[in-house]
């Protein structure tokens, strides 16, 4: 069996790279993955469901329509998503640092990253590439933490009558 990135994979990869864009779009793709294993997890049969053909959004608005992810969690994927989706689609994007410090500072409304918020907070040796890095591990602790605590859906088969 392949083994799955995780946040360790993330941070080692990530550990000496301070351009943006690179840690978003690498940032996204772990984020996925944890997403992935989330929604395959729960999902009685996944590959019936292609995941892998779906767009993040229609993933995320998967999982919170299957209970999966809380709103705030959903509001939080969505808008890394859009920070991804700027830079995929527009030549001249750059994360500014008041963006990366707005987001930052609305992740510590969620419950279980408010230590995240704190620590991107603490001394002089915050800045937008390491609260980046700090965003995205905090977002995959969620979707690993919200994995750990399901079970698959055991849902019998309905059985039709004439």
């Amino acid at each position: 069996m392949e083994r799955k990135p995780d946040m360790d994979s993330f941070s080692k990869e990530l550990e000496y790279k301070n351009d943006k864009l690179y840690i978003i779009l690498r940032g996204h793709l772990y984020i996925e993955n944890e997403l992935d294993n989330l929604l395959e997890g729960f999902i009685p049969n996944p590959d019936v469901l292609e995941l892998y053909r779906e767009s993040f959004r229609r993933k995320i608005f998967l999982a919170l329509s299957l209970n999966l992810i809380e709103q705030k969690h959903f509001d939080a994927l969505l808008d890394f998503n859009d920070f991804r989706n700027k830079y995929a689609h527009r030549l001249k994007y750059h994360i500014t640092h008041q963006e990366i410090t707005e987001f930052k500072n609305s992740l510590s409304q969620i419950n279980g990253l408010e230590m995240f918020a704190e620590d991107m907070t603490l001394g002089d040796k915050s800045n937008s590439v390491n609260d980046l890095k700090l965003i995205i591990v905090g977002l995959l602790a969620v979707l690993k933490t919200r994995a750990g605590g399901i079970k698959k859906c055991e849902n019998p088969a309905y059985i039709f009558e004439d």
